[in-house]
């Protein structure tokens, strides 16, 4: 099973999914049909789909409903977005870094460890 890291999107699939989720955002959960056709229109698997509506839900919406109405928009939305996904890989490191001294690891070694441990605790929060 892989691996689905949300930055592998490209800009096309966020604003079709960003759309979406701002035009449903007092209700957004897609059915199964609107699944495939966003999934489709986004060129993503359901699963990368499902996974990036968890992240939504679950790590922006809530901050991005404290805003004032005003800055409540799809720029802000996307801005947040990927806010939390670098505070988030931030957070592995910082995790991760007495570890790598230990073990005495390359700075390239460092980037795959972080990079590995970022995506499977987004794979391990979302199964």
């Amino acid at each position: 099973m892989s691996n689905i890291n949300i930055f592998d999107f490209d800009n096309e699939s966020w604003e079709v999914l960003n759309k979406w989720f701002m035009n449903n955002i007092k209700l957004p959960y897609p059915n199964a049909l609107t699944k495939k056709e966003l999934a489709g229109d986004a060129f993503l698997t359901i699963k990368e789909l499902n996974n990036w509506f968890v992240f939504a839900r679950t790590e922006v919406l809530p901050i991005f409903l404290k805003l004032e109405p005003k800055d409540q928009t799809i720029e802000i939305f996307r801005e947040l977005q990927l806010d939390i996904k670098r505070s988030n890989f931030l957070k592995t490191i910082d995790k991760n870094i007495s570890k790598i001294f230990e073990n005495n690891l390359h700075l390239d070694d460092v980037i795959n460890v972080t990079i590995k441990n970022s995506n499977t605790s987004l794979h391990n929060n979302i199964n």
